[in-house]
């Protein structure tokens, strides 16, 4: 009877770890909708010019996002899985009057440098920058250490998608290109407000929260630099990519598109087992075996998305860009391993902040960067679009195997068994 109940036990556990798993896959789904409704809409309208211009100043965003997120959606799930609902929520609090507190200034350069980096579309491109950036104070990573990934739905996705579907109808019956940006601008105060509508007046920033800004930021400066160091082999590629082979810009940016939307949609696994392996922590236990059975799952999920995305960007790309630009064979399998590469490196990135180690990540990134900061313009100077990938490889070669030595040393340590 008690084996029979331990299977039992088992299995309820491992089908609510599935359901959960699905729910968390949601999130990303809506993520992957949003630009398949808007990008095929831009690019029959307003060409690949149109849609190199919007894609550079997305990749800005997303940079300079790294940085005003802080790295909460780092260290912050399993933070807030391992506390109390009233003791998140002065979490909540701090971390978003934090983000507040830069966001206005790295919204002007985010701003700015993509006015000046793209060759038609400034207006468009600053706006829909800002907007991007604007994702950093989203409450994603607050709700996945709750564990409440319907909320993140609610509160995150469904303005983005509405934004999104509004934008390809808008377009197509003849709108100008800025009602893209401008939709996604007001998705940033949309999502707030939301969200404190969620929560209730206990997420709504104090006096005290504004006094202690100086010292969280202080406290996550190491992150959140590692987080921004990260954009060398993260978002600037489309950049560099665009500045050094502009003719290459329209097909390496569709594929890095592609992959960053396949990730998006894979993120829902290591979303899910951030909060996982954060409750075994405050349980007191070690984390061990959870980093090892996260890695697994990550590696095993790696090889299978790899393959799956070179198989499906090519027939995919002619549909998402309305055949002005199409993934060929070669780029397709650069980005699949990319893809792969970059599950790995979610996994390894658990193990580090269960085993208190966020700081490696940053050294990792630090080596990946200086590595991007010559292989990805090098290669695409070299070989276009796929020299570029190459570039982006190696940089994401040499920061997982800081991440895994580390990450092996520390689990061989007689304490951490």
């Amino acid at each position: 009877m008690v084996e029979g109940g331990g299977r039992g036990d088992i299995h309820r556990r491992g089908a609510k770890l599935f359901i959960d798993l699905v729910k968390y896959a949601l999130i990303p789904a809506i993520g992957v909708l949003s630009p398949l409704f808007v990008i095929p809409a831009i690019t029959r309208n307003f060409g690949a010019e149109g849609w190199a211009a919007l894609a550079i100043a997305q990749a800005i965003g997303n940079g300079t996002a790294l940085f005003a997120g802080l790295g909460w959606s780092v260290i912050g799930p399993q933070q807030i899985a391992s506390h109390t609902f009233p003791e998140a929520l002065g979490i909540y609090r701090l971390a978003l009057t934090s983000r507040l507190a830069v966001i206005g200034p790295i919204g002007i350069i985010t701003g700015m440098v993509s006015w000046f980096a793209v060759q038609s579309y400034e207006g468009e491109s600053a706006i829909i920058a800002v907007g991007v950036m604007g994702a950093a104070l989203t409450p994603q990573w607050f709700f996945i250490g709750l564990n409440r990934p319907l909320t993140i739905l609610l509160t995150d996705g469904a303005p983005r998608l509405a934004a999104a579907l509004g934008s390809a109808l808008a377009i197509d019956a003849g709108a100008p290109l800025v009602v893209f940006p401008i939709a996604t601008l007001l998705c940033v105060p949309l999502t707030l407000l939301l969200t404190a509508l969620a929560l209730g007046p206990g997420s709504i920033p104090r006096a005290e929260d504004w006094s202690g800004v100086v010292r969280v930021i202080r406290e996550q400066a190491v992150v959140a630099w590692g987080r921004s160091i990260s954009i060398m082999f993260t978002s600037a590629p489309v950049v560099v990519v665009g500045l050094v082979s502009p003719q290459a810009s329209p097909l390496f940016s569709a594929a890095d598109r592609l992959l960053r939307m396949s990730v998006m949609v894979l993120r829902s696994v290591p979303s899910r087992l951030q909060s996982w392996i954060g409750a075994q922590s405050a349980s007191g236990a070690s984390p061990r075996a959870r980093v090892v059975r996260a890695l697994q799952i990550q590696i095993a999920m790696g090889i299978v998305a790899g393959v799956g995305f070179t198989l499906l960007a090519p027939p995919v790309s002619s549909y998402v860009f309305s055949g002005e630009v199409g993934i060929p064979l070669l780029t397709a399998t650069l980005s699949g391993v990319l893809v792969a590469m970059i599950c790995v490196g979610a996994g390894l990135g658990l193990g580090l902040v269960a085993f208190q180690r966020a700081n490696a990540i940053t050294a990792a990134i630090i080596v990946g960067a200086v590595v991007a900061l010559v292989a990805v313009p090098l290669g695409s100077m070299i070989a276009a679009a796929d020299g570029g990938l190459l570039g982006v490889i190696a940089a994401e070669t040499s920061c997982e195997i800081v991440q895994a030595v580390v990450l092996y040393r520390v689990m061989r340590e007689p304490r951490r068994r």
